[in-house]
């Protein structure tokens, strides 16, 4: 038995103090809302999410369940997409990134470190990663962070980033994780995507998901 009638859109639910024990209820809303998705067993170019990022979500986060550097000894790098003024859409790649790296490997205490210095045309996300015999690839979670209210960070485009990759100064080294951050001073462009390349050769294999945080 039921306690109250159906209405579109809402689930049934246990409710152990209502008549009979089931109640429709308004569906609750999740934190994440899907935006976009790619996967592929193909060798490509770059993975490239356009048109994703609006002021409807100051945050985003990019899952990156696998992807496989088709080149040894690459990093992952990005760039902003912004509109191209015709109705499409093209890279951000004005001098206005800059990052900050960090990698550990499992066996010691040795870091594979880097920062981009001076801003760069590109954002970098990782340290070098190998391929090899029993390949491991990238596994890791991004988050985008868009400019906020607060004057000081009016003009920044932020992205985070923490995973696992395998090193390649040490072949035994296959639980190296690292921290990564970067920004862009140029996020008052109103940046509408993100495309994610290595730093030479192509993209193997990937599967990589895309949501908006309701915050």
């Amino acid at each position: 038995q039921i306690s109250n009638s159906p209405v579109n859109g809402y689930m049934l639910t246990a409710q152990s103090g209502n008549t009979g024990g089931l109640t429709w209820a308004e569906t609750p809303s999740s934190a994440l809302v899907s935006l976009g998705s790619a996967s592929s067993t193909t060798n490509t170019a770059n993975v490239t999410f356009d048109n994703v990022f609006s002021n409807t979500y100051t945050r985003y986060i990019i899952y990156i369940d696998y992807m496989y550097n088709g080149q040894t000894n690459t990093a992952l790098r990005f760039n902003f997409r912004k509109s191209d003024g015709s109705g499409g859409y093209e890279d951000e790649s004005r001098s206005g990134y800059v990052y900050a790296i960090a990698g550990r490997r499992h066996n010691n205490d040795e870091f594979d470190g880097v920062g981009s210095g001076s801003a760069t045309t590109f954002g970098k996300l990782t340290p070098e990663i190998t391929r090899s015999g029993g390949e491991h690839g990238l596994k890791a979670v991004l988050e985008v962070y868009r400019p906020g209210t607060v004057d000081s960070q009016a003009t920044m485009t932020y992205v985070q980033a923490r995973g696992m990759y395998r090193s390649i100064i040490s072949d035994d080294a296959q639980s190296t994780h690292f921290n990564s951050s970067c920004n862009n001073y140029y996020g008052a462009t109103s940046f509408l995507g993100i495309k994610l390349y290595f730093s030479g050769g192509d993209i193997d294999n990937y599967k990589i998901r895309l949501y908006g945080v309701v915050t």
